[in-house]
């Protein structure tokens, strides 16, 4: 049986060859992607103008746009068709300083596109509201709008306008207080954002379930009221990639970008964030991310909840604490890395039941409390009533600011086939339990175990040191060497491969019962 495909294909001059970076969409190389640009030039506008490009196949009425003025007075609406001849003023009152919603006929034109310039009548009032006023989606003709309008105050959004595809700012925007959905539902493909913005304290749902392809926050960005992005890319189902510059006033960016299809995210700093849960929730693209300190926060519930393509995590710097079901159907996950310092432990740790291709391990090196707290184990190999049982590779500092960690334990009936190496040269132990005989409960590949065997108090019960695993005479030596002197104290190491030609003296002269 066959098949038949159809592709696209393009012609060349006698001599020529195609690009198949670029003209083989069978192989998944597809052009770059081209953003709008506008069907109508608009190379200046006037200070106190608003510029609305209109496509009059979609619709004949300028609607479902806001506008207002600080003083009373008419908004004059003037239309241009392509060869940029006048075909028609319309004009609306904006009463007592207040606003109005434009409600105006475009004059017939035999051109598809109109250019619409909006002044105030007024010379001395200006612009001070502009936004859409409506949520659901709006079938209005509007595909561009150039404002220079430098005195827009409180909220400014152009939610639900499909059909709009390009906005710029042609003035600086130091009254602007919100951004709340200001692409919510709407068609803008590509957007920078002022890069000042003095006022501004919240941009929540900005793009929640928008198209946009990028949105750009530009060097410099400074916004020292912003405290809130909640919930602003989510559901956002185009964009590609996001980098969050530092903010410094920024405390919360819980559910940053829930259920969208974004590949790649970067959060410059977390220094000041008090909320971050579910910040790529649902998430089924992204494959590794980095994070960066998070010394404060209080919140951080679902992290990655539910990140099904997601094969890395590495959290840097110092975290206040993870959260409780931050990894849970990460089912893909295979290597993660707690951060540097760890400043709390959190004592309900669920829903990591899912974890079950992690791979690589890398612990805290640093626990800022007391290591006798309950449910350790969970940083160790993520256990919280099921286990990572495909664990190669867990290393770390481990090192606790007070106390020996109860028990290190990993249970050979889960960990036997896959555990390579335990590599924590700084984790002070009270005991540790690594396999427990000759056959079922032996590992099979563990070749690296290193705790910090001199200067652990070995407080636990006997045998403090118990070990069933491929480890030769020369590392059971080792071990043996670096071990403190004690009294009753016991090591298990018969099912050991080395334990036969091994010198168990080492240990004994130190005050060790070697079994």
């Amino acid at each position: 049986m066959t098949t038949k495909q159809r592709f696209y294909f393009r012609s060349f001059a006698a001599g020529g060859s195609p690009d198949p970076a670029v003209y083989c969409p069978a192989n998944g190389y597809l052009p770059p992607y081209t953003y709008f640009e506008s069907p109508i030039e608009v190379t200046t506008v006037s200070s106190e103008s608003i510029v609305f490009i209109l496509d009059t196949d979609i619709g004949f009425v300028l609607d479902k746009m806001t506008v207002g003025s600080d003083i009373s007075c008419n908004v004059i609406f003037d239309f241009y068709d392509e060869t940029d001849t006048l075909i028609g003023s319309g004009s609306q009152a904006v009463t007592g300083g207040s606003f109005v919603a434009i409600n105006q006929t475009i004059p017939a034109s035999t051109s598809q596109y109109v250019k619409c310039i909006a002044t105030l009548s007024n010379g001395s009032a200006v612009f001070n509201k502009l936004y859409s006023n409506i949520s659901t989606i709006s079938t209005a003709g509007i595909v561009a709008i150039f404002a220079n309008t430098p005195n827009l105050a409180g909220s400014v959004n152009f939610r639900a306008h499909i059909a709009l595809k390009k906005v710029e700012f042609l003035s600086t925007l130091n009254y602007v207080s919100d951004m709340n959905y200001l692409f919510s539902l709407c068609g803008v493909e590509k957007f920078t954002m002022p890069v000042s913005m003095p006022a501004l304290t919240s941009m929540q749902y900005c793009i929640y379930y928008s198209t946009i392809k990028e949105f750009i926050f530009p060097p410099g960005f400074s916004a020292p009221l912003l405290t809130d992005i909640f919930a602003f890319g989510r559901n956002s189902t185009k964009i590609t990639s996001f980098v969050l510059p530092n903010i410094p006033s920024l405390l919360q960016i819980n559910l940053l970008f829930y259920l969208s299809t974004i590949k790649s995210l970067t959060i410059t700093t977390g220094t000041n964030l008090d909320t971050v849960s579910q910040i790529l929730e649902g998430n089924t693209e992204i494959e590794e991310i980095e994070l960066p300190s998070f010394p404060i926060f209080t919140t951080g519930t679902r992290l990655f909840y539910g990140c099904t393509n997601l094969k890395k995590i590495t959290l840097n710097g110092i975290w206040a604490k993870t959260s409780n079901d931050w990894l849970a159907n990460c089912s893909l996950l295979r290597e993660l890395h707690y951060p540097r310092t760890l400043s709390a432990h959190l004592s309900s740790l669920t829903n990591t039941t899912t974890i079950i291709n992690l791979s690589i391990l890398h612990v805290p090196d640093y626990f800022n409390f007391d290591a006798t707290l309950s449910q350790m184990n969970y940083y160790f190999f993520l256990y919280t009533g099921t286990v990572a049982n495909k664990i190669k590779k867990v290393y770390g500092d481990a090192e606790f600011a007070t106390g020996d960690l109860p028990l290190l334990t990993y249970n050979a009936t889960y960990y036997k086939q896959y555990l390579e190496e335990v590599n924590l040269p700084k984790l002070r132990v009270s005991k540790i339990s690594i396999g427990t005989n000759s056959t079922t409960f032996k590992m099979q590949r563990l070749s690296v175990l290193a705790i910090d065997w001199a200067n652990s108090s070995y407080s636990g019960t006997s045998p403090q040191i118990q070990l069933a695993a491929p480890l030769d005479a020369t590392w059971l030596n080792a071990m043996f060497t670096a071990l403190p002197t004690v009294t009753s104290k016991t090591i298990d190491v018969r099912y050991c491969d080395g334990y036969a030609t091994c010198d168990p003296t080492i240990a004994t002269a130190k005050g060790w019962t070697v079994l």
